[in-house]
């Protein structure tokens, strides 16, 4: 379940936001890095790289989306994973290559 709890660490370079994930058991908690957006006109706001997928948090939702090898497929997650690095063309690469191909849970 997806919490609106959250943590905002602020860095001199960078702001970490931290979200935490109850279970019934157990908390985890993950590191969301801000996007960039060096175009001033994208809606990626958070995104967090794994090994094999990309998790993006949009402006306009809340929702967790995750773009991985099964479900994307492992050249698109590693082209977005260099995108959203860059700060640039991850929300246009998004919207035109992999609108849907995220985890549906």
């Amino acid at each position: 379940m997806f919490t609106n709890k959250s943590l905002i660490i602020s860095k001199k370079y960078f702001k970490v936001r931290i979200y935490f994930v109850e279970n019934q058991k157990h908390l985890f908690f993950f590191e969301m890095k801000k996007y960039q957006n060096r175009s001033g006109n994208s809606n990626v706001k958070y995104y967090q790289i794994s090994q094999d997928s990309i998790i993006i948090i949009f402006n306009c939702s809340r929702e967790r989306y995750t773009y991985s090898y099964r479900s994307a497929g492992s050249h698109h997650v590693e082209k977005m994973k260099k995108l959203a690095i860059n700060g640039i063309g991850l929300n246009s690469y998004i919207l035109t290559i992999v609108k849907y191909d995220f985890e549906k849970y």
